[in-house]
């Protein structure tokens, strides 16, 4: 007799011969099951003594632990690893070849548990550990620390939860997915969607604000990143979807919206604050700072099941999702719901959509503003290090207030470890593949590699900005990591995260009025950061002008 989960190996395991014989539903989280299974041996006592050895299944090595399928690499920024959706949970190799270690172990006597095993709580520090070290957003780490298996995404309450980079396109992503609304030749995938909308941006500004002594670091990634809806809203437009807007300005009215909608089963894009949300456990003072879409699929027991990104259900109180969308001025309780259902987007539109949005997005990032466009990078790189300069950091944070913070939203909004998914261009790399292919045109698969490259310096300017040999920084990164990582992984994350969150506070606080660098460190990170950003302007610069020469623009 064996056991398995729904999303992992009861197949496999059928096609060996197991009957199933029972499930426990909502193991190890709703909307999964644990599946049980049983299977008469025959052969030899020795065959039976092997168990599944006898079988051809994976077993164990004393020496090199249970065997893995083998570890899928990311590809870019985008890959989902829709096979790792449970957080508690071995891919489906890993819970073949226990089983098999486990069973052959009882046979002969010994634990009922392989010592090779990885528990959940390793599994998990290590995904945590390597979001840390290298940025990666929680799917991509998981998939290099335990492999994927495509067993395919998590379904809740009839909403496949397939993860995604960028909030606004992953939002969209997933909803047309569910709408059943498709290209010409397949889904409409994340990158080339990302391409639709005018893909990157760039744009630095810092905040100072008076009444709180606050500065403030925003980063801009995307086209048209200073409008809310302005991306989503070009992205269906370009499409020919139909779909609704609404802006209801009175709280009942807009919470009776968003409950309508949902008991008639569509699902809803819906612009929260983050810290009226409370899965992100923000302090208070960043109350009413914003945040990025996610979608409502539906509703029960009083709460709302939402999807971030997330890979397992996640669900929030009602009211505080009432309270959330209506807390940010400029975007409150605005909710899209895409009416479109079961349709292809005719190859010809799409096609159309793409070129138009890859000449939107170079035409942005060519653009001359110094806060909106590509020489804002210019500009920040000097602003680092010029101590003449009203803006420049040395005088802004001359007294090294809140410096550890504008250092920590560097990192933050450069990784897509953070909140917010990244610098994005491993998206954009994706996606002029995938456009090389539908607009015939080789050349964009050809610029691929640069931004992927481009991407490199991105993350080396964030290890600059929060080196990890500082053990205070090092913990920082870890548990930020924690937060992100726990939060993809639903309500099952929760006390993880809540646990996590109080002590990144409570370490950012420590250090809120000063950073723990030294003052020839902290000159040197500054002028790391520098020299990073005034190469990542070079190389996106040159990258832009030959994407327009590859456009013929």
């Amino acid at each position: 007799m064996v056991s398995s989960f729904t999303f992992q190996a009861p197949g496999l395991y059928a096609r060996h011969g197991f009957v199933e014989t029972g499930r426990t539903e909502g193991l190890p989280i709703e909307g999964a099951a644990g599946v049980h299974l049983t299977k008469q041996l025959r052969g030899s006592a020795r065959q039976r003594r092997r168990g599944y050895r006898a079988l051809g299944e994976p077993h164990a090595q004393p020496q090199t632990g249970p065997p893995r399928g083998p570890a899928t690499r990311g590809k870019g920024d985008y890959e989902s690893l829709e096979a790792l959706h449970g957080p508690d949970v071995l891919t489906c190799s890993d819970a073949t070849a226990a089983a098999a270690h486990g069973a052959w172990s009882r046979r002969r006597g010994r634990s009922r548990e392989s010592p090779t095993m990885t528990t959940t709580k390793q599994l998990k520090s290590r995904v945590r550990a390597r979001m840390a070290r290298t940025g990666e957003r929680y799917a991509v780490a998981r998939a290099h620390v335990v492999g994927s298996v495509d067993a395919g995404p998590v379904v809740d309450l009839g909403w496949a939860l397939r993860g995604g980079v960028d909030p606004d396109t992953a939002a969209l992503t997933n909803v047309l997915a569910h709408r059943g609304v498709t290209g010409p030749d397949g889904p409409l995938t994340e990158p080339l969607l990302f391409l639709v909308g005018g893909g990157l941006g760039a744009g630095y500004i810092l905040w100072e604000f008076a009444h709180d002594d606050g500065r403030v670091v925003t980063l801009g990634f995307t086209h048209s990143w200073q409008y809310f809806d302005r991306r989503l809203a070009t992205t269906v437009d370009r499409l020919g979807l139909d779909v609704a807007w609404a802006r209801t300005g009175g709280a009942a009215g807009a919470a009776e919206a968003l409950s309508s909608t949902l008991a008639a089963g569509d699902p809803a894009i819906v612009w929260p604050d983050r810290y009226h949300l409370g899965y992100w456990n923000l302090p208070p003072f960043l109350d009413g700072q914003g945040g990025h879409p996610v979608v409502a699929y539906a509703a029960a027991g009083g709460r709302v099941h939402v999807d971030d990104r997330t890979l397992a259900p996640l669900t929030v109180p009602a009211t505080d999702l009432d309270r959330a969308r209506a807390r940010v001025g400029s975007y409150r309780n605005t909710m899209l719901v895409v009416r479109t259902t079961d349709a292809a987007v005719p190859a010809d539109r799409l096609r159309a959509a793409v070129r138009a949005g890859l000449e939107a997005g170079e035409d942005h990032l060519g653009g001359t503003s110094t806060s909106f466009a590509l020489p804002a990078w210019r500009k920040w790189s000097r602003l680092l290090v010029d101590p003449r300069a009203a803006k420049g950091w040395p005088t802004v944070f001359a007294d090294r207030r809140g410096l550890l913070r504008a250092l920590a939203s560097v990192w933050e909004g450069v990784e897509s470890a953070g909140m917010a998914g990244g610098h994005l261009r491993g998206l954009f790399a994706d996606g002029l593949e995938q456009a090389a292919v539908l607009l015939d045109e080789p050349g964009l698969a050809a610029e691929a590699p640069r931004w992927r490259e481009i991407a490199d310096r991105w993350h080396a300017l964030a290890e600059t900005a929060l080196p990890d040999d500082v053990p205070a920084i090092a913990r920082l990164r870890t548990l930020t990591a924690t937060v992100t990582g726990a939060v993809a992984e639903g309500d099952a994350g929760s006390a993880e995260r809540a646990a996590a969150a109080e002590e990144l506070w409570r370490l950012r606080a420590e250090h809120a009025d000063a950073p723990p660098l030294d003052e020839e460190r902290l000159a040197a990170v500054l002028a790391g950061m520098s020299g990073h950003l005034a190469a990542i302007h070079d190389a996106e610069a040159a990258a832009v002008t030959d994407l327009g020469a590859v456009l013929n623009r």
